[in-house]
């Protein structure tokens, strides 16, 4: 699963939107489940309800120091979703391309990068996006560890 700051993001459904696809999930802290989470659909909130014996209040001060911090585990989770899929079929290494000005994601597999360089798998990426010059985060996987991002929390820290 994966992980950030300690928190992890678990049974992770697709909504049918208006316009979009929207996302919900339970959020868990050391195994326990802290809340449950889900894209409203409108842009601009999330709707968040926290589980019996954890506070709201805590909850959302923390999240006021990391304000993209939900959105961030749910991009982690589909990335290793893809990486599974990847592996399964025998891939080694995942590059993702984020486009800076549309926020989307294009993925890239291979099957034995274990001799290539960051620069130059994002090389051998860029060769595929030619011809379009927008610019591109690349971030990449090469083993599930690589979707537990460090830090660690406790469910008390949240407790009520």
């Amino acid at each position: 699963m994966a992980k950030k700051n300690g928190i992890e993001l678990r049974e992770l459904s697709i909504l049918p939107g208006k316009d979009d696809i929207l996302y919900s999930g339970n959020l868990y802290v050391d195994g326990i489940k802290i809340a449950f989470w889900k894209q409203k659909g409108d842009g601009i909130s999330d709707e968040i309800t926290m589980e019996d014996g954890f506070s709201e209040k805590k909850f959302f001060a923390y999240l006021k120091k990391y304000p993209n911090f939900v959105q961030e585990l749910l991009l982690l989770s589909l990335d290793e979703m893809q990486y599974q899929e990847y592996c399964s079929h025998g891939y080694q290494t995942m590059v993702v391309a984020t486009d800076l000005e549309s926020n989307t994601a294009q993925y890239f597999a291979f099957r034995d990068a274990s001799k290539m360089t960051f620069s130059a798998l994002v090389q051998e990426c860029k060769k595929q996006l030619s011809g379009n010059d927008t610019s591109y985060a690349f971030q990449v996987y090469t083993s599930p560890g690589d979707f537990r991002a460090k830090g660690r929390l406790s469910s008390t820290i949240f407790s009520a």
